[in-house]
């Protein structure tokens, strides 16, 4: 659990990218259109064919239980950041769906890590200035947000931040044991920061998605996402 852990803040802070049109395009309200892997995979990944690949789809249980009481893909035990951002914006492969009012999802997993470089905010700021009048922009610390959660779990709520609810192996930290192996599963999710060997729980999800809401500018600048969605 240990590679798990640097694993989710990587791809926390660098694999996912929330585009959200404003005052450039006089827009009554934000849409959400999602880039990344499984962590915001809302069930691309159900659509693909995996066959020739090492990627699992996992529309199976206990995927999906506390939520939707049923497997969507999403790879947690219920819903993921983006969906408490604007509520269920749906995968782009889903079929029949057509209508982008609001955003579409076009992450999926095994989308692959992006390599870390300190020019992407560099970059940004550039982009707003130089091209495109009225782009703004947010730009979310996960590690920051994550250390405080791991340094004072039961601020937030959770008794576990290092085991994981489902899978195998020590600290159920076994690569895609989850619902595809023998597996154990925990009796009370809430109080774990891990669903799988990687992938955070609902509750996880929902402190992360509350932080980039509302969050001071230490863990998001230069606005959090509610400051963003009014510009």
């Amino acid at each position: 659990m240990g590679s798990s852990r640097s694993s989710i803040l990587c791809f926390l802070m660098l694999c996912a990218s929330f585009l959200v049109p404003t005052s450039c395009h006089s827009y009554s309200h934000g849409a959400l259109f999602i880039f990344g892997d499984s962590f915001y995979d809302a069930g691309n990944n159900i659509y693909l064919n995996t066959s020739n690949t090492s990627l699992a789809k996992l529309n199976i249980f206990p995927y999906g239980e506390t939520y939707f009481k049923h497997p969507t893909g999403r790879v947690s035990d219920g819903r993921l950041i983006p969906d408490f951002i604007l509520p269920l914006i749906p995968p782009y492969l889903q079929p029949g769906n057509h209508q982008f009012t609001n955003g579409v999802n076009f992450a999926s997993g095994g989308a692959g890590a992006l390599v870390e470089n300190n020019q992407g905010p560099v970059s940004l700021k550039e982009l707003k200035k130089s091209q495109l009048k009225g782009y703004t922009y947010s730009i979310f610390d996960a590690y920051t947000a994550a250390t405080a959660i791991f340094n004072n779990p039961s601020k937030y709520g959770f008794e576990e931040v290092k085991m994981a609810c489902c899978g195998s192996g020590p600290l159920r930290g076994s690569l895609l044991a989850c619902g595809l192996k023998v597996y154990q599963l925990c009796d009370n999710v809430s109080q774990y920061f891990f669903f799988d060997e990687l992938h955070p729980t609902e509750k996880a999800n929902y402190q992360f998605a509350k932080l980039m809401w509302d969050g001071s500018p230490k863990i998001v600048k230069p606005y959090n996402l509610k400051t963003l969605f009014k510009k």
